[in-house]
């Protein structure tokens, strides 16, 4: 007869078990009132569980029969129950860390342990009712008895480490500024996230290079399969307007976001839904959030600075899941600003600051920039056109902004951008169909020297940004982007970028700049 068949040693160890789950809670302090003699209430522990071991021998003279590995099994118990109370000098939360294959957790002391999934021990009468609060001093999640598998726990980031040098004419350093070169880190993103229960997650996402402070780029709680609305987050996350803002910083195609990117939303704090229509074949978006909002997820003002936007998107062809596509999409956002102002500005496609906050610390400056103006509100359209062709992939976006200004008239600006990439070594673009957007390659083999090359991808592209209208002169700005983009391995990348960059200042009219940049990427 062995451990697994015989239900009255498995009653007995799991009592064992019980009761020194309950001497452990009593060596943390907890389950202690006013009144109690400790030393009586320890040596109540001691008794049963001599009391238990008596019966664990009287069982062995009793069933004779009883296998080999039963009997290491039960010998395992005994010392599976000294090795659960905790030292007298201990001092560490004790926390669940494994448990072995007969399902029976195991404790340690771990100051900083986490809880992995528990097994659950079953309706049994011989297990004591731990009150509330247990699972709390024992630094727990969630309560030892509990067999649910939430939350899970997933960790993940990025680093993006820059370089590069910005050649001016004289005119362009009377406009701007001297640029001087600059090296350093771009992106320190530290991600973790998971499943709260089958169908909500969150996401908190920190950066630890931005204006040289950790600062959230993504702090949301979703939920999904929810009746009509699909999916609903809630929190600090980017609001849908546009393709390149909503791409992930490691599948751009350049090292930036290109110069319409000034117009966008972007992050800000508030509750939206997304999801997907006609089979997948279209996605689309709706939030409403506060305006501005800043790098800590607050908006602050004399109003409430309710704003709102959306995005729809289409797939009229696609084929081999992704590889063959036609994209089209269009964009809406409108907002009354909290503080009363809008401002756009953005730098030539090299340390581009989040729209919002172009005074975060960069050496790169603004070569564009209306500064702030007066408004009630604001009006953004943007419409996109993308496609994958294999080992071609195509991509555009034309915005407009429209701005209500306070003691003045109102506003017109706008940008557009097209790029092109084209990989060398065969392999093929994806597309999110979740999201609407594209993503960057998968190398079909990884670098080694030894023979394996990598992927390797020819990028081209186009922008422009204009920001003169009436009584506003921020100035217009075009460059022209050529690169090439290195992919090592799944994870690894290697970036250059060649933009040669015309600005038209109102006040010292026409100058040039030429940006050349290449970027070291690792995500894990």
């Amino acid at each position: 007869m062995s451990c697994a068949t015989n239900p009255e040693l498995l009653r007995i160890r799991r009592c064992l078990l019980s009761v020194v789950i309950v001497a452990c809670a009593g060596a943390t302090g907890f389950g202690q009132s006013a009144g109690v003699d400790e030393s009586n209430e320890a040596d109540g522990f001691e008794q049963r569980i001599q009391k238990l071991e008596a019966e664990l021998a009287t069982l062995r003279r009793d069933h004779a029969g009883i296998a080999p590995e039963s009997e290491a099994a039960e010998s395992e118990t005994v010392e599976f129950a000294e090795a659960l109370i905790p030292a007298e000098e201990s001092t560490g939360v004790v926390t669940i860390s494994n448990w072995t294959s007969s399902r029976f957790s195991r404790f340690q002391d771990e100051a900083d342990g986490a809880a992995l999934p528990q097994p659950s021990l079953g309706e049994d009468p011989d297990l004591p009712n731990l009150p509330p609060g247990f699972r709390d001093r024992l630094g727990q999640p969630r309560s030892l008895f509990d067999s649910s598998e939430y939350p899970t726990v997933n960790w993940s980031g990025f680093l993006q480490l820059d370089t590069g040098i910005v050649d001016q004419d004289e005119l362009n350093v009377e406009s701007v500024g001297r640029v001087s070169a600059e090296s350093g880190l771009r992106r320190v993103r530290l991600r973790v996230d998971g499943n709260v229960r089958e169908t909500s997650t969150y996401v908190i996402d920190l950066d630890f290079a931005a204006s040289g402070h950790p600062s959230f780029r993504n702090v949301m709680l979703a939920f999904h399969d929810a009746p009509i609305a699909q999916n609903i987050q809630m929190g600090y996350f980017k609001q849908s307007i546009g393709m390149q803002a909503m791409t992930r910083a490691t599948d751009l195609r350049f090292l930036e976001r290109t110069l319409p990117f000034a117009f966008d939303p972007f992050r800000q704090t508030g509750i939206g839904a997304f999801g997907n229509y006609a089979e997948r074949r279209g996605s689309w978006a709706f939030s409403t959030f506060g305006y501005p909002t800043d790098s800590f997820g607050v908006t602050t003002g004399e109003a409430l600075g309710t704003s709102l936007s959306t995005r729809v998107t289409g797939l009229p062809y696609y084929e081999d899941e992704g590889a063959r596509l036609l994209h089209l999409g269009m964009g809406y956002s409108f907002g009354t600003p909290a503080d009363n102002t809008v401002r756009y500005a953005i730098q030539p496609g090299f340390f581009v600051v989040d729209p919002g906050n172009p005074d975060a610390s960069t050496m790169v400056p603004t070569f564009v920039d209306t500064g702030k103006i007066p408004a009630r509100a604001f009006h953004i359209f943007n419409a996109e056109l993308a496609g994958n062709f294999g080992s071609l992939s195509l991509q555009s976006e034309a915005t407009f902004a429209v701005v209500d200004q306070i003691g003045g008239p109102t506003l017109a600006f706008s940008g557009a951008y097209a790029s092109v990439g084209y990989v060398l070594t065969g392999e093929s673009f994806g597309y999110n169909r979740r999201h609407g957007i594209l993503r960057s390659i998968v190398p079909e083999q990884n670098f080694d020297i030894n023979g394996g090359l990598g992927a390797l991808e020819l990028t081209a592209g186009w922008s422009y940004i204009d920001l003169d209208d009436k009584n506003i002169q921020g100035g217009d700005m075009w460059n022209f982007i050529l690169g090439v983009n290195w992919y090592v391995s799944e994870s690894g990348r290697f970036t250059l970028n060649i933009i040669p960059t015309h600005l038209f200042d109102p006040e010292y009219g026409p100058s040039n700049a030429e940006v050349i940049g290449g970027r070291a990427q690792v995500e894990f």
